[in-house]
């Protein structure tokens, strides 16, 4: 038997069009939903009282697609990394599947979650979510970084 893969909603909090979703459901693993409200890795990018009503909707909402698939999401707060590796050590999964975020503070925060996961013998595997295209993989026709838009 497959062990479950946690799946990590950060900034995406939706069912459609997920390729880290897709990733996880298609392994045939049960998949555990879940999302960490980590203020102190968002620092000073920590959500304010209008992101904060759009976000209870937006898990109300996605708790509510969930449900009608048979699941539940599972709504923590605290250090991303702490909570994941809770998550992982109760759950007996492997595998930690999320979407890529692109705000400043995140690519330290997945640094620090893949190295936490790491070190108690599970992964972190990053999908894209949020864009059309990766950064990196825009450019312009001399195949550097776009500097003025």
């Amino acid at each position: 038997m497959t062990s479950p893969i946690i799946y990590w909603f950060r900034n995406d909090l939706r069912l459609d069009d997920l390729p880290g979703l897709a990733a996880a459901m298609a392994t045939g693993a049960t998949v555990i939903p879940c999302y960490i409200l980590d203020d102190d890795a968002a620092g000073s990018w920590r959500p304010g009282s209008a992101s904060r009503w759009w976000l209870h909707h937006s898990l109300e909402a996605l708790d509510r697609e969930i449900a009608a698939l048979g699941g539940k999401l599972l709504l923590r707060s605290g250090n991303s990394g702490e909570q994941l590796e809770q998550l992982v050590d109760q759950a007996g999964a492997q595998a930690v599947y999320c979407s890529r975020q692109y705000e400043p503070w995140a690519a330290q925060l997945e640094q620090d979650v893949h190295q936490r996961l790491a070190g108690i013998g599970a992964s972190l595997k990053r999908y894209p979510g949020t864009l059309l295209f990766e950064p990196e993989d825009v450019s312009n026709q001399s195949g550097l970084p776009f500097r003025v838009f």
